[in-house]
C-alpha cells in the first residue's frame, strides 16, 4: 500500500541523514587529531604568560563599510589662486650682553725640561740645626727613666673538674 511505502522511505531517508551526520562528525574528529599532532618547536610569541591573545587592536570583528551610490552634482571649478613666490630671507641677529667680561691676563706656566748635567754637583739640602735662646724663666723638661719590670713568673691556675650528676641537666 502507498502508506507503507511511504513509511519505509521516511525510515530510510532518515536513517541516511543519521549516517551522514556520523560520518561528518567522525571526519571532523579525526581532522583535529590530526591537527593536534605537533611536533615542531612553538615560539615565544604563542605563550600567553596569562594575558589573552595578541590582539594588538579591539577584538571586534569589523563591520562592512556601507557603500553608498553617487550621485553626480554639478560642481563648480573653485577660482584659481595666484601663486606667491616662497622666498627665503637670511639675517643676522647680533645681541649684545650685558655681563662684564674679565680682560684677558698673562699666565705664568712652568714647564719640567730635562737638562742634561755634564758632572755631579754639591746641593744644597736644608738639615736641622740647633739655635741659642736665652730664657729667663725656667722651663720643665720630661726626662724618661727607665724603671726594671720583673719577668714574668708561671703560676698555677684553677681548672673546672668534671662531678658526676645523677639526673640529666637541659
Amino acid at each position: 500500500s502507498p502508506r507503507f511505502s511511504c513509511f519505509y522511505c521516511s525510515i530510510f531517508i532518515m536513517n541516511t541523514l543519521i549516517l551522514l551526520v556520523c560520518l561528518s562528525v567522525g571526519l571532523t574528529l579525526a581532522e583535529e587529531k590530526v591537527a593536534e599532532k605537533k611536533h615542531e618547536k612553538r615560539g615565544l610569541f604563542d605563550l600567553g604568560y596569562g594575558y589573552p591573545g595578541y590582539a594588538f587592536a579591539h577584538s571586534a570583528v569589523p563591520a562592512p563599510v556601507p557603500v553608498y551610490p553617487a550621485h553626480p552634482v554639478p560642481a563648480h571649478p573653485p577660482p584659481p589662486h595666484p601663486l606667491s613666490a616662497v622666498s627665503h630671507v637670511h639675517t643676522t641677529v647680533t645681541k649684545h650682553v650685558p655681563v662684564p667680561v674679565p680682560a684677558p691676563y698673562p699666565v705664568t706656566v712652568e714647564k719640567q725640561v730635562p737638562v742634561p748635567v755634564p758632572a755631579p754637583y754639591p746641593v744644597h739640602v736644608p738639615k736641622p740645626y740647633p739655635v741659642l735662646v736665652d730664657r729667663p724663666y725656667p722651663v720643665h723638661v720630661e726626662k724618661h727613666v727607665h724603671v726594671p719590670v720583673d719577668r714574668p713568673v708561671p703560676y698555677p691556675v684553677p681548672q673546672p673538674v668534671a662531678v658526676p650528676v645523677a639526673h640529666p641537666v637541659h
